[in-house]
């Protein structure tokens, strides 16, 4: 399986990371998945797409546009892409436009939690005070 999905703060951020080859059936799942954790989250959902193994990502516009119809935007809060190839953030950056999503990209899954924190205070954690 070339993709896993798990929540980094739970119902906040989530991790999909997709791997290898992947084919056009297989984004279909992808987004399916995608929907269904905005669904569940408290929103917004923010997204950590880790494509740093990804080796292609099988698009066409009318692809995009019915894999873009799965996602409810009204949930999505930022995705933040792990280093995306030239094609890899070409697509995305189209669906994102699509959806008003904004994004932004990181060098590591640390370094994408660290800009999420500075973007949406609300996934600060306040320190507790030590007796």
């Amino acid at each position: 399986m070339p993709y896993h999905f798990e929540w980094v703060v739970p119902k906040r951020i989530a991790l999909a990371q997709i791997k290898g080859y992947v084919a056009p059936d297989e984004v279909t799942t992808i987004t399916l998945k995608s929907r269904d954790m905005l669904l569940e989250g408290q929103v917004p959902v923010h997204f950590i797409i880790d494509t740093a193994e990804l080796d292609n990502l099988p698009f066409s516009l009318p692809n995009l546009t019915r894999w873009s119809a799965n996602i409810p935007k009204e949930r999505v809060g930022w995705w933040i892409i792990i280093k995306p190839g030239k094609m890899t953030i070409f697509a995305i950056t189209i669906v994102s436009k699509m959806l008003n999503i904004k994004i932004k990209t990181a060098d590591s899954i640390d370094e994408g939690i660290q800009i999420l924190t500075k973007i949406d205070q609300t996934l600060s954690i306040p320190l507790q005070p030590t007796p």
